[in-house]
């Protein structure tokens, strides 16, 4: 929500590497990703996969971030509820915000796109 947004190298649950494209500053801060020297996967981060994430949110619960974790050992260190202060690249500069909440990668079965072969009385 901040501004800039930038491609992450994100990797699953399974170990498999993916490019994610997320807001830069947000993902840095939760992410301590500064290094960007990282080489970003050629496949981006398929549409039925719904990466882990934890929300942000400051004391009155006016500010909410939703923050992609990019490695399963980021997101299990991320315990208890350590402060996070928006940077000045956030509309809401200097707000200082808690982890709310944790949300685990999360697979959706794709439908198969085949035909039974059944009759189903759509056709003579």
């Amino acid at each position: 929500m901040a501004g800039s947004r930038r491609w992450f190298r994100y990797v699953a649950d399974d170990g498999t590497p993916y490019a994610i494209e997320r807001d830069e500053s947000n993902v840095e801060l939760v992410n301590l990703t500064g290094d960007t020297s990282a080489a970003i996967p050629a496949a981006t981060i398929p549409s039925n996969l719904i990466p882990r994430r934890v929300t942000l949110t400051n004391a009155d619960s006016t500010v909410t971030r939703s923050i992609p974790i990019l490695t399963l050992a980021r997101y299990t260190a991320l315990n208890g509820t350590p402060t996070f202060a928006l940077n000045q690249f956030d509309v809401d500069d200097g707000e200082n915000t808690n982890i709310t909440s944790k949300t685990g990668e999360k697979l959706r079965r794709i439908p198969r796109t085949i035909d039974s072969g059944k009759n189903d009385a759509d056709n003579p």
